[in-house]
């Protein structure tokens, strides 16, 4: 039974139709990730206008988490990195500035 199995996921990987379907799949996963980033920055974007965060005092702490969210990893990577080829890909570090900001606005 084992063997069986095996040969049917090997022939499926083997054949056109697993890259059409591992396409699909990934982009699905895209476009929930994409969704999901638009209602985070929508409900930010609410508590900005008419939220808690309206008031400059309220507001001050998440964005300066914001900011340190995005400096702290694009620094260390800078730091880590300094001299090599891969030295000005801090943009990829930088994008894990929404956890912190979802992490501050849950406090």
């Amino acid at each position: 039974m084992k063997t069986h199995l095996t040969t049917l996921f090997t022939e499926f990987l083997e054949s056109e139709q697993a890259s059409g379907i591992i396409l699909i799949l990934c982009t699905m996963t895209a476009i929930v990730m994409a969704i999901f980033f638009l209602l985070i920055g929508l409900e930010i974007e609410r508590e900005l206008y008419v939220g808690e965060l309206s008031d400059l005092k309220n507001a001050s702490l998440p964005i300066l988490a914001a900011i340190g969210g995005m400096a702290t990893p694009a620094l260390l990577h800078f730091g880590l990195n300094e001299g090599t080829a891969t030295q000005g890909g801090m943009g990829i570090p930088m994008a894990t500035d929404i956890a912190f900001a979802l992490g501050v606005l849950s406090l």
